[in-house]
């Protein structure tokens, strides 16, 4: 029993927050005047709660917000406990738990924003190439198709160039000795033209010794020689434009360009061809905006028609087709291809 004592009055070190060593006495004394405070304030609020609530019931305007400033009141009352060890090791572990999960959730967030900032860069730089490449390859194919439309074009103009050289010379070379025909049968007409020549000069002067012999009857010699030497005349004269006619001329040799503002330029380059009632057409990729007809283009001339592209012809080219009258009223025709 006096050992009981003894440890009871003994000094014992309670974990809490006052430093100075407390006894078992005082330990009692404090929990029991604590506990009464605690109750008799309990019974207090509990009171003043059952008031406030009788009368905020019976004055419904005031009844929230006197209930909200008693709960924020309420909530505002320390109340005193005992700390113990357990509390205190279990606040720490909790304090440590809570600062390590926070430290690996913002050691995450950082990992994430700099794989964020790696991909986003990442995926720039792969845009910024990817569009480069697309840019270098759509210049390579535009390079490529101008230099296949330049050589095509050159090409195509030195077909037409040789098409129309030969054709020229077989013209010229038919025309020569065509021409030495004609020149040869005009040197016969001339001489029978001073055949009749001769001929009116005796009739002249048939006319003369008429006039003395009879006036009446001169005259009527005169003019029966003057028609037969007119018709000489007149059938020479067909004679030698049915020849001139016959000569064969050189065929037109036509282009077609765009100045860019729908109005297009025909043009005949080949001197002393006859195009006469000249129609051009086009394919379904050209939309005609007039007739697109030309009364004469013969010899070296130019006629202007109105018309646009579609987005076919645009890319595709355009395919022509021209209608016209020779030098003898004989339909002709030609085709060709050309590209804006």
């Amino acid at each position: 029993m006096a050992e009981h004592e003894q440890q009871r009055h003994r000094s014992v070190r309670v974990p809490c927050r006052y430093t100075q060593p407390v006894t078992w006495d005082d330990f009692w004394r404090w929990s029991e005047t604590q506990l009464g405070s605690n109750v008799v304030g309990g019974l207090i609020v509990a009171a003043a709660l059952a008031l406030i609530t009788f009368v905020v019931s019976r004055v419904p305007r005031w009844r929230a917000p006197v209930s909200a400033g008693v709960a924020k009141l309420w909530r505002k009352i320390p109340v005193p406990y005992l700390t113990t060890w357990a509390r205190v090791r279990v606040r720490d572990a909790e304090r440590f738990r809570r600062a390590h999960t926070a430290g690996r959730t913002g050691a995450e967030k950082v990992a994430t924003a700099r794989l964020e900032a790696a991909d986003r860069a990442w995926t720039r730089q792969y845009e910024e190439a990817l569009e480069t490449g697309r840019r270098n390859v759509e210049a390579a194919e535009a390079n490529a198709q101008a230099a296949i439309d330049d050589a095509y074009r050159r090409a195509q103009a030195e077909v037409s160039d040789l098409a129309g050289r030969a054709g020229y010379d077989q013209g010229v070379a038919e025309g020569a000795a065509k021409r030495k025909q004609i020149l040869d049968e005009l040197s016969a007409v001339r001489q029978r033209l001073a055949e009749a020549q001769e001929r009116v000069a005796a009739i002249e002067d048939v006319r003369d010794l008429a006039q003395k012999a009879g006036y009446e009857q001169g005259k009527e010699e005169a003019a029966v020689g003057r028609a037969e030497l007119e018709e000489q005349l007149a059938s020479a004269r067909a004679d030698l434009e049915r020849e001139v006619r016959a000569l064969p001329l050189p065929r037109p040799r036509w282009t077609i360009s765009e100045d860019w503002t729908g109005t297009f330029k025909i043009r005949n380059m080949v001197a002393r061809s006859v195009a006469r009632e000249v129609h051009v057409t086009g394919d379904s990729d050209f939309i005609h905006e007039d007739g697109a007809h030309f009364v004469d283009l013969s010899g070296e001339s130019d006629g202007y028609f109105s018309g646009s592209l579609t987005a076919g012809g645009i890319e595709g080219g355009i395919h022509f087709e021209l209608t016209w009258f020779d030098e003898k009223g004989r339909p002709q025709q030609g085709s060709f291809f050309t590209k804006p």
